[in-house]
This record gives C-alpha cells, structure tokens and sequence, in this order.
C-alpha cells in the first residue's frame, strides 16, 4: 500500500524551533557535550570567581548524566526496531515498529510499518492467487483422472477385444489346420498308387498349395500367441542332430523341387543332447530354411550348427543360414524382421510376412538374437544365437563303421564336405574324388584289397542319364564295392531309376544320420541289418489294456523280449524281478504313478551299485504333461519324455538312440494293426473309460475325472481318432486348470459325442466295406498320417 504524503504546513513557531534546538543538542553525543563544557571550563581564566566554574562544572556533569540515559534509551530504541525488522526479515509481516519513538525515529518506525503492511499486501495478495492457482489446478488433475480412467477404461476394453480376437483367431487356425493336415495325409496316400503323369502334377500342386496354407496359418497361430503373451518354452532334454534333420527332411522336397542343393552340416564341438525346447528350435530352423529356399532360384542352402561359446552348462549354440539367393538390400535389412516384411522386398512371394519376425521373438523369449548379413545379387546369410544347457552325454556306440574305407564323389563341394565330415565322425577313411571318370578309373585299376567298402555318390536327377554315371554303376556291380547314391530327390521313380543303373542303395541327400549309418552297415555287412532289440527286456507298464497290447505287439515286432505290468507298484516288482534293459512306463497309473516308479528305481540302481552294469534307460509316456511334469519326470531320472502318438522311429530312439532306423514299411504297420484282440478291446474299452469319466463328475471328484479324461485321451492318440482325442484333451486341460469350476455344461456331452461318432464310424466303415474291424483301424490312422504311429 502506498503512503500517503504529507500535506503543507504552516512555518513553526518560535517555541517550536526552541524547542528543535533543545532535542538537537540533547541528540549530541554526550561525550562532545561533554568535551565542549570542559574545554569551555578551561578556557575561563583562574581568575574567574570559583562559583562560575563550579557551575560550569556541574553543568558538565549533568550533561553527561544526561548524555548517558539518552544513548541508553536510543540504544532500546534501536534494539526494538531491529528486532521489528529480523521479524520482517524471517517473514513475520505482522512485526511492527513501536509506537512510542521519539520524533526522530517515529518518521523511520512509520516508513518500515508502511513496508510491512505492503507486504502484508502482496502476501494476501499472492495466497489469493496461489489458491486459486492450486483450485484450477485441482480441477485439471480431476479432469485429467477422469479422462485417464476413461483412457484406462477404453485401452482394457480393447485389449480384451483384442484377446478375445487373438483367440478367435487361434481357435479358428487351428480348426483349419486339422482338414489341412488329412488333407496332407491323403495325398501322401495318393502318391503311393499308381498315377499318370498328369495327375501326379496335380497331386503335386495340390500338396504344395495345402503344405503352403499350412505354414501361414502356423504363422499367424504362433503370432497371434505371441501378441497374446500366451507363447511360452516348454524345455526338455532333446537330441540336437534328430531336430536338425526333422527340419531338412521336412524341407527337402522343396529345395529339390527348385534345383537346389539343401545342405546341413553340424560341427564335431557341438554337443547333441540338450535342454531346451526342441519345438521352438525348429520352428525357427523351418522358418530361416524354408525363407531361403523361397527367395533362391539356382545353388544352394547350407544350414550349419556351429559352438559360439560356452560356460559350464550353460552352452550358446550358433545356427546360420546361407543361400545363394536375390540377396537384401541396406534399406531392407533395417526393417526385415518387422511384422509383415518380406526378405525379398517382393510383395508377389507367397507366405504371410510374418517368419522372420516370429524368429526374432523366439530368439529373444530363448535368451538369444538373431542378425543378417546380405548384399543385393550375392545371396544372404541369417544367424540366430541361442542360449541352452549341455549335458554330459555318453560317446554313442558309431564303431561298426570304423576303419572302413568310402570313397565319395559329388560334383557339388558343399554337399562332399558334409557328407565326409559326417563319414569321418564315424571313424570311416574318406577318399573325396572331384570327377567320375577319374573314381571310376581308380576302382578299375585298383587291387582286390586296395577297393574300398562303400562307394557314395551324390546325384542331380539329371545326372542319372550320364554315361559316366551309369558306367561307374556298372563297374560297382562288376567289381564288388556296393554303389550307394544320394540324390537330390524324394521321387521313388529317381531313386528306382538309380537302382536301375546299378546303384545297391538310393537314398534323398536329406537322409538322416542313423538311417545313413545303418545303410552303410547293411551295405558292408552284405545285407545283413544291424540288430535292433534283439535278445533286451523291455518292461511295459500301462494301464490301459488296449495301449497295452499295442505296445506289446510292437516290443515284440522289434525282437524284445517284453514284460507288462498294469499299475505302477506291479511295474516295480516286473522290473525287480526280469531286470529289464528298458522300460516304457506311462505317466499316470493307479497306486504308484509312473514318477514314484522311475524314481524307486533309480533309487534301487543307486542302492545295487553293480560295477560295469549300464543303468536302465526309462521312457515316460503320457498323452499330455505340463512342462511342470516333464521337469520332474527329467528330475526324476526319465530319460526320455514321449507325448502319445509317437511313432517307432520315435520310441526307437527314445530306447536306442545308436540303432534307431526309419519307419518300417506298410505291410508291417498293417500286421500290426490286424489283431482282432486288439480291436475287441479297443470297442470295449472306449465306453468303459467313458463310465469312469461320468461317475467320477457324479462324484464331484476331479482328481478322479482328471485321471479318466488323461486315460481316454491316451487312447484316443494311440488310434488317430482325432474328435475323440481332442475332447478328452480339452477337458483333461480343463480340469487341470481348474477342476470342475472349467468345464462347461457342454464338455461332457460333448466328450460323449465323439465316443459316440467314433464307435459308429468303426461299425458302420467295417459293415459298408466287408472288411475287417483292423483294415478299419488301418483307415482310420491313415487320415492323419500315411504313417503307423503308436502311442
């Protein structure tokens, strides 16, 4: 607030000025008062009468006396305005100056309390406005709260519509996937019967056109997962080299299709068992592999497993793929692994856009990156690192081979090179050759002794109608050594047309590692096979009956001598007693469940200690385990975990891995399936398992309806019957997950219809064709694969 000034007054009068006067001198300091009346003393002369200078000294001295008590009462004065200004100064606005100073402080005490009250001022002034402020605020942040809360509101909305359709999505891939698959698995039928070459076009534009379906809906089922957060790892001990040659032999077909050379080459450092997730490791090898192949028109594809590093157990595995394809551009590389890029920047290329993303997801959810390295016109090669765990794994039994000699020709270098890295691992002598004439020559000229075991040649289709070709099969036939060739082909017709030429063996270039090496010991052993299970005890403990005897049946069609047991305390007592070299044990078995038994008998082993005896190897199977229950049954001493259907190439390397050979042939699979027994109890089973299932929901007991659901699903999968398979998994699922509270009005009734519709099938299939119950089975298996596959 402003001070008003002073108005004009009227000159003083002579008291006042007197009276000024007065306080003038009074405000003297004291001491020149004091000082001015001594010298005025002095200065009188001695002959001044005495009185003059006795007053003049009392004078003096009551002018200090009075000098004294003013500079007390200034120096009170001056304290008191210096406590009201520290007030002022700390912020107490309300401090004043005093009331009673004397005429020379009052102008002084009447400005510094015009300053406070301006101050005073301008604080109310800046509350006022800082309350409003905070007010305005106040209402801006409930105003923004509200509109976050909508925000919030609206993004939870969405992402449920989005999870809602991620899962829609899903359910409709996978809906579509099983027609493609029988799809797939009758024209795998088909090309086994006689066909034109008309409609073997046909076939095989049909097969390329569904097999290509299939890979975008696996696509956008596994992205939409991932958008979903619901794509996790399931980890488990696997062999390295079987996930590898999966892949190259699933993906043969179409580098061969192209011309192309598919080549694979897994380096001696690297170790082969592992823990990890095998499925995941080949989708992500299927993705980089079938990538190349696509965007590469001549040459070649070389996928090689190579050791980065590693730290203990802890092993980083490096896999890359080069091909000899388009190449990628600087602009495309930055941008080729977003969702929905394609590698050749050609939006004409069929698949979805989406692999190469789905890799990198994999890639990090596995601990790991992937990279590119790629120049337009001079090819591309994609790395992915991976993080696993080593084992320490026993050398497998390669010494029915070593010392043999092979000699090797291919007129592709990289083909030679795997294919002699793979040799030379088995402790095979390889002579590489880089020209036909030249071997043949060297074969001609050679002695009895000096000839080598095995010649293997590595053929293009078209090579087959070199003379040079059919000359060296000729020789072979003459001479002795057996022609083994490898051909850039999965077509029958090429590999009889081989055979034709002299060639003892023909085999795809994407041959499997055991498969090769039993062929090369067939081949050297004049024909006779490597023995499989011959003379070893195999314990089967199931307690289904119907997966039993089919169990069974194959133990014994692979010369094992079998033992059976129906529940897990009877399998103990079986293994006991036979000591047994393998043991097939089923997850879930009443009283002693197929974990307390493999644990009881690594228990037992440990006990035994029996130098030099080979522990037994332990196979658990189940239709359906959680990565929980894999972990423990790994824990646990399992050696191996197989999810029902496998197949025997499966079981056998599960069993073993050193003997392990392809698939038999059709004509055993159907003896096998021809057991009227088998089918007896299969038709007596399915209604029986379903009673348990309905009594134990009567019940209210869901351990119980969780145990019947897991046996009818293991049934379901030993046989293919698809519908029956996936209800009895869907409520095992379910009643896992959260026991009845999961399983909808519908889940039983549902359950119920498929057993219905499976049991019909079988009857009214085996009425309409006159055939028997197994020829039914034989179809009933064959629509989802070509395969016999057991569970």
């Amino acid at each position: 607030m402003a001070i008003e000034r002073q108005g004009t007054q009227a000159p003083p009068t002579l008291r006042e000025r007197g009276r000024r006067l007065f306080h003038a001198l009074l405000w003297l300091s004291p001491s020149m008062l004091a000082a001015l009346i001594a010298a005025l003393f002095w200065s009188l002369s001695t002959t001044t009468p005495l009185w003059i200078r006795t007053t003049v000294l009392v004078l003096a001295l009551a002018s200090l006396a009075m000098g004294l008590r003013q500079m007390r009462r200034w120096a009170d004065i001056i304290s008191r305005l210096e406590a009201a200004l520290r007030g002022l100064a700390s912020g107490r606005l309300e401090s004043r100056a005093p009331s009673d100073l004397p005429p020379a402080f009052s102008r002084l005490g009447a400005q510094m309390n015009a300053i406070s009250q301006q101050m005073l001022g301008y604080r109310d002034q800046l509350e006022q406005r800082m309350r409003a402020a905070v007010n305005r605020l106040r209402r801006d942040l409930e105003h923004a709260n509200a509109d976050l809360r909508v925000t919030q509101n609206h993004l939870a909305e969405a992402q449920r519509e989005l999870r809602q359709q991620s899962e829609l999505f899903s359910s409709l891939t996978h809906e579509l996937r099983t027609p493609l698959t029988g799809i797939l698995g009758f024209a795998d039928l088909l090309r086994k019967t006689r066909l034109d070459q008309e409609q073997g076009d046909y076939l095989a534009t049909l097969d390329r056109s569904a097999r290509g379906l299939l890979s975008m809906l696996n696509d956008v089922l596994d992205w939409s997962r991932i958008e979903a957060g619901r794509l996790t790892l399931n980890v488990e001990r696997f062999d390295l080299a079987d996930a590898v040659e999966d892949v190259v032999a699933l993906l043969a077909p179409l580098a061969y299709e192209k011309n192309l050379e598919l080549v694979h080459i897994i380096y001696h450092d690297v170790p082969l068992q592992l823990d990890g997730d095998p499925q995941r490791l080949r989708q992500i090898l299927t993705n980089l592999l079938s990538n190349a192949i696509k965007f590469t028109e001549s040459g070649e594809v070389v996928l090689r497993v190579m050791k980065e590093r590693r730290q203990g157990h802890r092993f980083w595995l490096r896999a890359s793929v080069t091909d000899s394809g388009v190449g990628i551009s600087a602009a495309q590389r930055e941008r080729i692994f977003q969702p929905f890029e394609q590698a050749g920047g050609r939006s004409v290329q069929p698949g979805s856009g989406l692999g190469l993303t789905i890799v990198k997801r994999l890639a990090e959810l596995m601990a790991g990156s992937v990279s590119v390295e790629s120049e337009p016109g001079r090819g591309s090669t994609f790395s992915v690192l991976l993080e696993l765990r080593s084992l320490t794994e026993a050398s497998p039994a390669w010494e029915h081979l070593r010392g043999r000699r092979i000699w090797v020709i291919d007129t592709h270098p990289t083909a030679s090179l795997a294919l002699s890295h793979s040799l030379q691992f088995w402790g095979i002598e390889v002579l590489p050759f880089d020209d036909v004439t030249q071997l043949a020559a060297r074969l001609r000229h050679s002695a009895p002794k000096s000839r080598p075991d095995v010649v293997i040649v590595g053929l293009k289709p078209a090579e087959l109608a070199d003379p040079a070709i059919e000359a060296l099969g000729t020789l072979c036939m003459e001479a002795q050594p057996p022609l083994l060739a490898l051909l850039s082909s999965a077509s029958p017709v090429d590999q009889q047309q081989a055979i034709d030429i002299g060639a003892a063996r023909a085999l795809p270039k994407a041959v499997s590692r055991l498969q090769l090496y039993r062929e090369l010991c067939e081949l050297v052993r004049s024909g006779h096979s490597v023995p499989l299970l011959e003379g070893r005890k195999l314990l089967i403990a199931d307690n289904n009956p119907a997966n039993r005897r089919y169990l069974v049946a194959l133990g014994h069609e692979l010369g094992a001598q079998v033992v059976e047991a129906d529940d897990g305390d009877a399998a103990l007592q079986r293994w006991r007693e036979h000591d047994c070299d393998f043991a097939l044990i089923d997850y879930r078995m009443p009283g002693r469940d197929g974990l307390g038994v493999i644990r009881a008998i690594r228990a037992d082993e440990v006990a035994a200690k029996i130098p030099g005896k080979r522990p037994v190897r332990l196979v658990a199977t189940s239709a359906h385990l959680s990565p929980d229950e894999r972990a423990s049954l790994r824990s646990a001493g399992a050696d191996q975990v197989l999810i029902k259907p496998f197949d025997e190439n499966q079981l056998l390397r599960a069993l073993t891995p050193e003997l392990a050979h392809e698939v038999p042939s059709p004509a055993r699979a159907s003896r096998l399936a021809q057991d009227a027994e088998l089918l007896r109890l299969l038709r007596e089973e399915l209604p029986l398992q379903l009673k348990e299932l309905e009594d134990a929901f009567s019940r209210g007991d869901a351990i119980a309806a969780r145990a019947a659901a897991h046996t009818l699903n293991g049934t379901a999968a030993f046989y293919q019957l698809h519908e029956l398979k996936s209800a009895a998994r869907d409520m095992e699922e379910q009643l896992a997950a959260s026991a009845f509270a999961g399983v909808g009005a519908g889940g039983l009734a549902r359950l119920r219809t498929a057993l219905h519709d499976t049991l019909g099938t079988i009857t009214a299939e085996g009425s309409a064709t006159g055939s028997s119950e197994s020829a039914v089975i034989v179809d009933l298996e064959s629509r989802r694969s070509p395969t016999r596959r057991a569970g």
